[in-house]
């Protein structure tokens, strides 16, 4: 009998962390480590300026939200990507208390005209089931190819 008791006991053990674990995944907000943050603007940027690949940015790496935001419509987005040379991202900093949200510093290189710089604060989304799941792993966080641009503000530009 004691041998059905103690399996009985670690039994309930394991469930008892199980569920502690899931409840506390659960209950957690999703979030982005920096370091995928990273890859995420730095692949953005570097694909945005060429031709071939915007059109697959536009509808992947934005949520349908920010696509049907005031002036950022594929003819107006395709548009002012076509002026760009390229763009370096320059640092990604997370801003506290927020783990979707990133300052992003580009310095664009413009076909014509001089480079300049700017700042934007960006909320990002990570997008799928499973990336969802995962984003509220502290350890893991959301996969850069879940990764979306929600809204983009612009903090600070300067030329």
């Amino acid at each position: 009998m004691s041998g059905k008791i103690a399996v009985a006991v670690i039994a309930a053990v394991i469930g008892a962390v199980v569920s502690a674990f899931f409840l506390t995944i659960f209950a957690a907000q999703p979030q982005v480590p920096t370091s995928n943050a990273q890859k995420f603007f730095d692949n953005y940027y570097r694909l945005v300026t060429q031709a071939d690949q915007r059109k697959a940015l536009y509808r992947e790496d934005l949520t349908t939200d920010f696509q049907k935001s005031p002036g950022v419509g594929w003819r107006g987005y395709s548009a002012w990507w076509k002026s760009q040379k390229r763009v370096i991202v320059n640092q990604v900093q997370s801003v506290p208390c927020n783990p979707l949200e990133f300052t992003v510093w580009l310095t664009y290189y413009p076909k014509y005209g001089s480079q300049w710089r700017q700042a934007i604060s960006f909320s990002l989304v990570c997008n799928g089931r499973w990336a969802s799941f995962v984003a509220r792993i502290p350890t893991l966080g959301c996969p850069v190819n879940h990764l979306e641009i929600q809204s983009g503000l612009d903090v600070t530009t300067t030329h």
